[in-house]
């Protein structure tokens, strides 16, 4: 079940997270848009659900193994 979340008038950033490291039904190369960012994370949703992304290790919080991440800006911001 999908938590409710806060309503943001804009994205706090462009920033995308892409898979580098496949694992756990997601293939590598695929985006996700960051929904939020805080300063140690970043948050996305995966399978449907929020999930967060630790900055450090690039992987989903909580999770021993599976995929890893990386950040993708958008030429936009520059």
């Amino acid at each position: 079940m999908m938590t409710e979340r806060k309503k943001m008038d804009a994205p706090a950033s462009r920033q995308s997270l892409v898979c580098v490291e496949a694992g756990l039904g997601v293939a590598e190369g695929r985006l996700f848009p960051v929904i939020t960012e805080t300063g140690s994370v970043w948050e996305i949703v995966l399978g449907g659900e929020y999930r967060k992304v630790n900055k450090r290790s690039c992987r989903v919080q909580g999770w021993k193994s599976g995929p890893r991440f990386d950040v993708k800006m958008s030429w936009n911001d520059f």
